[in-house]
């Protein structure tokens, strides 16, 4: 179980498991000049809900610190709690459990484990103009955490790892994706590029990365989505017992392709098109009116607002430009902006 920090004041810094940095989840590097039992409030300015920037880069690690900073504080003052972080519900269920057991057995043996995965191309996986769904399977694809028949085979759920299409040797995410005839008769009707590469070539994951540094937009969508219909036609052949024909798998992966550029030009052309269109105006007699935005850099994992204060006459009375080290989470953002512009008008209408 895990820590969820909301004021700090029943959190142990040094005893209990909060920061977000396997194994131990605990500081591990830092100066305790403090009592061994000192919360974690102590770090966290409770007039702001922000934490003690030079405090806590004074007392951690640069790695500590960061992740420290990173963690969002409730500026509800909302007491600390509880959560299993092997799921993404935060409840504990058997089946996480068993997960977990498996991972730490693979960390013993020096396999390597999914908290110790390299990193891969997480940031730009995420930004991905695709379906959430076909994000998730190429992320679980780079882990090797799709059920193959092979990886089913070590968690000792079947007992035969061959492929259920061609009954050939081990089905592994490579074999699935790409090496299996079965999928090379799809990647044979599809991009040229696709066409003329190799069955020995790199691992999946090293596919995917190639063309994520390769910047060709068209070729990378057409890849992850046709991988994805690729993965889903071996699904129905195992769970239904039928096999969709190649021409119908490409067809349907450039389809999906073309609609989900044409509905990126037409977003594109909607924000351009609310951008020039909307003017902005004073506010009436005796009102103030409050301007506000964020934006997220997802690299650093910070947050930048800018709020503006404005009058009846158009006359700026403040202005409050802040970086925050927060989840970047677009809607967050927003939601950590308007709580700012809020923060500000009350501050105006006390020195008022």
């Amino acid at each position: 179980m895990m820590c969820r920090i909301g004021n700090g004041k029943s959190t142990e810094i040094w005893k209990d498991k909060w920061l977000p940095i396997p194994t131990t989840y605990k500081p591990q590097e830092s100066l305790r000049f403090m009592h061994e039992s000192t919360k974690v409030s102590m770090l966290i300015d409770e007039y702001t809900s922000q934490w003690k920037r030079d405090l806590v880069t004074t007392m951690f690690s640069k790695k500590e610190a960061e992740a420290i900073l990173k963690i969002p504080i409730s500026s509800l003052s909302k007491p600390d709690s509880l959560y299993w972080r092997c799921t993404s519900s935060s409840k504990f269920t058997v089946k996480s459990a068993y997960h977990l057991k498996n991972e730490l057995e693979d960390r013993v043996k020096g396999q390597t484990s999914k908290a110790s995965t390299q990193q891969g191309p997480w940031s730009s996986l995420w930004r991905l103009n695709i379906p959430n769904a076909t994000k998730i399977f190429l992320w679980r694809a780079c882990l090797n955490a799709l059920p193959t028949r092979a990886n089913l085979k070590v968690r000792k759920v079947v007992e035969d790892s061959a492929c259920p299409i061609y009954f050939q040797p081990s089905e592994t995410i490579e074999h699935v994706l790409w090496e299996c005839p079965s999928a090379r008769d799809v990647w044979s009707l599809s991009s040229r590029k696709f066409q003329k590469a190799s069955i020995d070539s790199p691992s999946f994951a090293e596919k995917l990365e190639g063309l994520m540094e390769s910047k060709e937009t068209e070729e990378l969508l057409t890849f992850a989505i046709t991988a994805w219909n690729i993965w889903k036609r071996r699904n129905e052949v195992v769970f239904q017992g039928h096999l969709t024909h190649p021409s119908a798998v490409v067809s349907h992966s450039k389809q999906l392709v073309e609609d989900l550029q044409k509905l990126s030009v037409n977003k594109k052309a909607r924000v351009l098109k609310q951008q020039t269109n909307q003017a902005w105006e004073a506010p009436s007699q005796g009102k103030i009116k409050v301007n506000w935005d964020a934006s997220v850099d997802k690299d650093s994992c910070k947050v930048e607002v800018g709020v503006i204060l404005h009058d009846w006459n158009s006359r700026v009375l403040a202005t409050l430009p802040m970086e925050q080290d927060l989840f970047p989470d677009p809607h967050m953002a927003e939601a950590f902006a308007a709580l700012q512009a809020v923060c500000s008008v009350s501050l105006l209408a006390i020195g008022m």
